[in-house]
């Protein structure tokens, strides 16, 4: 597999595939920040400004894309000044991997028809399994979210 990938936005399966795949084949990648306490990390990943793949990849024609990476160029304010939910995900599965913490990413709502929207990571970093949103910085470690449907992607 490749370290980026840019596909057409084709459905949660495979995009979860490359998800897993950069996190648990590049938990090296974060250089160090693995070693910092898992609420640590979650603040530095939520304060990562946010930004859909459409907005800053704009010259994409039909403005449906994923970008997915390895952690290392996640991390690269040049290529990413900013990240969506995905890869946000990935590099707290990154952490995960390299702490040796089992993690799922879901694909979830949190509209009332269910549709699929957003992309969560979940782990167990001492309070239980929790589903985490590292997405804005307004989300606290361990604040219930407002789901109204989740399933587990597919490694």
């Amino acid at each position: 597999m490749p370290i980026l990938n840019i596909l057409n936005h084709t459905g949660k399966d495979l995009a979860g595939q490359y998800m897993y795949h950069f996190a648990e084949g590049y938990p090296q990648d974060l250089d160090g920040l693995q070693n910092l306490p898992f609420p640590v990390f979650y603040n530095r990943v939520k304060n990562i400004p946010y930004q859909s793949d459409e907005d800053l990849f704009p010259e994409s024609m039909d403005g449906i894309i994923e970008v997915l990476a390895r952690p290392k160029y996640l991390l690269n304010k040049r290529l990413f000044p900013a990240l969506d939910c995905k890869k946000k995900s990935i590099l707290c599965g990154a952490w995960a991997s390299e702490n040796d913490k089992p993690f799922f990413f879901y694909a979830v709502s949190e509209k009332p028809n269910k549709k699929i929207h957003h992309v969560i990571f979940g782990m167990d970093y001492g309070q239980g399994f929790k589903l985490i949103d590292p997405t804005f910085p307004e989300f606290e470690l361990g604040q219930e979210l407002p789901i109204t449907y989740a399933e587990v992607l597919k490694r």
